[in-house]
């Protein structure tokens, strides 16, 4: 589906659960855009790759782009240091149980990155030298929806679940008596659509499983003494 086609499947959702009357009336275009939020942000489809150059003595990393403001929902951990060196990922309190003055540790080479902020991430230490490429890949949100003929990159056996979210983002607002019972509905609905989506990725990045079937163990045959008992 298109963007116009996902606004109308909405549109007819919200007025099938008896929310279309509410003041002021739904914004069909951005309960589409809230339903493909919601989707991306539970299923984590949407993998792209960030890039960051360092700088000397800054420890501290802004993922935002002036360009492009979409968030990041989370970041594997091979991000890579001077395309080469893995740089593996570590919490704060992890650093502080490491050292409890890490912040005061002298400029080096990074040896962990760690998420310093909901848009931002830290390097430990903080590098010494200017220029050195960092690269992390992780799913982040899908861009929004704006021309009528754009469409989610999810494939389209998953546009209901946008469609499910929308609607469900509105009813949840409106919802009264029985009507809470039908925006309960889509929700679980389109929760479904996500567990298909994690299904269907999981089975695709299953490897082999490879079984060993051995003999059953011998048998050992004691050789104990017999006694036989003699009565008088």
């Amino acid at each position: 589906m298109d963007f116009q086609e996902i606004q109308s499947r909405v549109e007819a959702l919200v007025k099938l659960g008896g929310w279309s009357n509410a003041v002021p009336g739904p914004d069909y275009a951005y309960l589409a855009n809230e339903g493909l939020r919601l989707l991306t942000r539970q299923t984590q489809h949407n993998v792209e790759t960030k890039t960051i150059t360092t700088a000397a003595q800054q420890e501290v990393y802004s993922l935002v782009d002036s360009a492009d403001t979409r968030d990041w929902i989370a970041f594997f951990d091979d991000a890579l240091y001077n395309t080469n060196t893995w740089l593996p990922q570590r919490t704060r309190h992890w650093l502080r149980t490491l050292d409890r003055l890490w912040r005061q540790t002298a400029a080096s080479t990074p040896a962990y990155w760690y998420w310093s902020g909901p848009q931002e991430i830290g390097l430990y230490p903080k590098p010494s030298a200017s220029g050195t490429t960092i690269t992390l890949n992780g799913p982040r949100h899908e861009p929004r929806m704006s021309a009528v003929d754009d469409k989610p990159r999810i494939e389209e056996t998953f546009h209901e679940g946008i469609c499910l979210f929308g609607a469900w983002h509105w009813g949840k607002l409106f919802s009264r008596g029985e009507e809470r019972d039908v925006a309960k509905e889509y929700l679980m609905e389109a929760q479904d659509y996500v567990k298909e989506y994690k299904s269907q990725m999981a089975s695709q990045e299953a490897g082999s499983v490879v079984r060993t079937v051995a003999r059953p163990p011998q048998e050992y045959l004691g050789m104990g003494s017999r006694y036989i008992p003699v009565w008088p």
